[in-house]
């Protein structure tokens, strides 16, 4: 896995520090007179110099890279413990979900929907399989 690049973030809380700031000097009368004004400008220039320098770095996005293992996954799947399938389950993106039922019902089938998510972003529902039986 490539953590990638992301100065996002860091931009973010840098300009919320630049506001901060500046409603400091400017709605709260803070950094006055001529060491004040000094404080400020250096702090503002400081803050500024380091946002323009993190917004030319580039964005990379994580990325993830397939491995051949020379394993299936049924073969990981039988011989992982419930804590390895459970990893595995949720790596694929599977959501189990059960709703509510209405009092005194007890239609788990109707209630219930399950769901894995591929590598591309596409969903599988089975939902409608388990409805059937299968």
């Amino acid at each position: 896995m490539d953590a990638g690049e992301d100065h996002r973030p860091e931009i973010e809380e840098l300009e919320q520090a630049l506001d901060r700031l500046e409603t400091d000097r400017y709605e709260r009368g803070l950094f006055t007179g001529d060491d004040g004004s000094l404080r400020f400008e250096r702090r503002h220039k400081a803050l500024s110099d380091k946002i323009s320098k993190l917004k030319a770095l580039p964005y990379a996005p994580p990325a993830s890279t397939w491995v051949e293992t020379g394993r299936t996954y049924s073969e990981d799947w039988e011989g992982g413990d419930l804590i390895e399938r459970r990893r595995m389950l949720v790596d694929a993106g599977c959501r189990i979900e059960v709703k509510p039922s209405g009092r005194g019902k007890r239609d788990i089938q109707g209630r219930l929907s399950f769901a894995i998510g591929h590598h591309d972003g596409s969903v599988v529902m089975l939902g409608a399989a388990l409805k059937e039986g299968a």
